[in-house]
């Protein structure tokens, strides 16, 4: 994204949220890769800095002021949603923190939206939780251009993992290992060596073929 699109981003949503939560929003801020875990390579997440809803018990706790922000303003956070999705699609991530009158920060969260794009018969969406290095690894794959987000290197990854020949899934593999944790040690040692075809334990193998282990 070039400096002029991000800019236009930048101004259509903060007058766009302006617009929809008048006294509500006192400012957004602007997060980028490296300011939460959650943020991916070359993305752009705003923040919604709220206004504290008031309280006769004090100050209320980030969840139930965001519940409260909720009830106040359900039809304009749909609309608000929709045209994230429309026009926006660049934003896949947005925060929402509150502060009181006097300035004080409090809580503060960052949200996946749902990935846009054409939907398809058989996908089902999952979540998958990724470790520090588990992060490093995709997020290389989105600096080189190989995918554009987190969810699509997994599916680069899971793609070429089904092309790549492993009898797992070639099924040119007919004996099953066995269920035991030496069984599977040995599946995972025949499947780097490449597909093969084997027979069933205790069984002759087909010629040419190695034993079964």
């Amino acid at each position: 994204m070039d400096q002029a699109a991000e800019d236009r981003i930048r101004h259509e949503i903060e007058a766009e949220a302006t617009r929809l939560f008048p006294g509500s929003v006192r400012r957004v801020e602007w997060l980028r890769y490296g300011d939460a875990p959650i943020i991916e390579p070359g993305e752009l997440v705003p923040r919604f800095v709220l206004t504290e809803p008031r309280s006769g018990r004090g100050r209320p706790e980030p969840r139930e002021a965001l519940k409260a922000f909720q009830t106040d303003h359900g039809p304009a956070i749909k609309q608000f949603g929709h045209e994230l999705g429309q026009r926006w699609p660049e934003i896949r991530h947005i925060g929402v923190a509150f502060e009181d009158g006097d300035g004080h920060g409090r809580g503060g969260m960052i949200q996946a939206l749902n990935e846009h794009g054409p939907a398809q018969r058989d996908a089902v969406a999952v979540t998958v939780v990724l470790t520090a290095a588990e992060r490093e690894t995709a997020d290389a794959l989105i600096t080189a251009g190989i995918a554009s987000s987190r969810a699509g290197a997994l599916r680069w990854a899971l793609t070429h993992l089904r092309e790549s020949g492993l009898p797992v899934f070639t099924g040119q593999r007919s004996c099953s290992p066995g269920r035991s944790a030496g069984g599977r040690s040995r599946w995972r040692e025949a499947a780097s060596r490449g597909p093969r075809t084997c027979c069933r334990p205790g069984r002759p193998a087909r010629p040419g073929a190695a034993r079964c282990p």
